[in-house]
């Protein structure tokens, strides 16, 4: 009996050192500041850049990277330029679900200079908000969505930098 207990002992240890995960320290990233070096909104929806700068930088944080407006590791470009609001659900002819759609084309660059860019980004998850209440509360049901969507795309845009420039 404690024979089998031994070698499920050896099976478990040897599946949990060989699952491919590991940890990475803040230390090891290759860049520790990222510049944000315009960030424009072409939709209709107003002030999407705002809202982008500030999620943008409190997932930095999250990630121990700071953002800086000067001579940082990485300076991004960031296009906002499509948010659409679409129906996804109707009840009685009338739309009682709304789901958000964001885009943004990203550049990347270096400071040794090279660029990578990230074109028509989303965020990974579809973000949706109920309208069966009064406008007032669809218009911030609306704005906390648009939010969320936001946060998803800067947690996506920080994960392939960090993922793709490990040292």
């Amino acid at each position: 009996m404690i024979k089998i207990w031994k070698h499920i002992l050896l099976i478990v240890i040897f599946f949990i050192l060989s699952c491919g995960y590991e940890v990475k320290k803040t230390s090891q990233f290759s860049y520790k500041s990222i510049n944000l070096k315009s960030v424009k909104n072409i939709t209709t929806e107003p002030s999407l850049e705002e809202i982008f700068i500030k999620v943008f930088t409190e997932e930095a944080l999250i990630y121990g990277i700071d953002v800086t407006d000067n001579n940082a590791d990485i300076s991004l470009d960031v296009i906002i330029n499509h948010c659409k609001i679409v129906p996804i659900s109707v009840k009685k002819d009338t739309v009682v679900e709304y789901a958000v759609e964001i885009k943004a084309d990203i550049k990347i660059i270096t400071s040794k200079g090279n660029v990578y860019n990230l074109n028509k980004q989303t965020s990974e998850f579809i973000k949706s908000f109920f309208a069966d209440e009064s406008i007032t509360a669809i218009q911030i049901e609306k704005e906390r969505v648009i939010e969320d969507s936001l946060r998803e795309l800067s947690k996506k845009v920080l994960s392939e930098i960090i993922f793709s420039f490990l040292k």
